[in-house]
């Protein structure tokens, strides 16, 4: 049964966020597997290949579950820190100035490391004035679409299906903010994901450099 566990929105993080000067982003070690199973729910994870039976000890990645269960996780453990944003395994600490931040920064180590979440430094940034999170760069002067982003918009191809219509849409929903009456611009693309038949014919084109 998939959990009723609500996720935070983006645009409420992000108007939290925007207006700090320092960041840190931690990203952590192999993610849904630093949560041990209940001993109880093991053979529920059970598969078998021609070499063996096996069960998962740790929550592997897949389950319909696991964002959720790992979000819970997070937030139980630093959910009532008020400079922290936790979405699933991207950890992101924001202060007004330096000295508050390394403070920040300590206290959220101390129950990360109380509660064995380990951190993988190679993927982590420690005091940045600029980070990309939520598929924006955020910095003291506000934020932006992020590069990569707008690459996938430009590179991507015609959709021929509903789904790929779909797909589209939500890629431009996430620079939304940025662009006047883009609504009225992308109309022709959005009543496509109305269409009934598997494949579609898509007369429409895209420019995101003439907003």
């Amino acid at each position: 049964m998939e959990s009723g566990y609500l996720f935070l929105s983006v645009d409420d993080t992000l108007r939290q966020i925007v207006g700090a000067k320092d960041f840190s982003q931690i990203d952590l070690n192999s993610g849904f597997y630093q949560i041990p199973i209940k001993e109880s729910d093991v053979f529920k994870t059970a598969f078998t290949l021609p070499f063996g039976h096996y069960e998962f000890l740790r929550m592997p990645f897949g389950l319909c579950n696991a964002p959720k269960t790992f979000q819970s996780a997070m937030n139980t453990i630093l959910g009532d820190l008020d400079f922290v944003k936790i979405f699933v395994d991207d950890v992101l600490i924001y202060s007004p100035n330096l000295e508050s931040h390394v403070t920040h920064v300590e206290t959220v180590l101390v129950p990360m490391k109380n509660a064995n979440i380990t951190i993988n430094l190679d993927k982590s940034n420690f005091v940045v004035f600029e980070v990309e999170y939520l598929g924006y760069l955020i910095n003291y002067e506000g934020l932006k679409p992020s590069q990569r982003n707008l690459e996938a918009l430009d590179n991507i191809k015609p959709p021929r299906t509903v789904k790929d219509v779909m797909k589209l849409v939500g890629l431009i929903i996430w620079i939304r903010p940025f662009l006047k009456n883009l609504s009225i611009h992308i109309a022709h693309i959005t009543d496509l994901t109305r269409n009934r038949q598997k494949r579609i014919k898509f007369y429409g084109y895209l420019n995101i450099k003439k907003f």
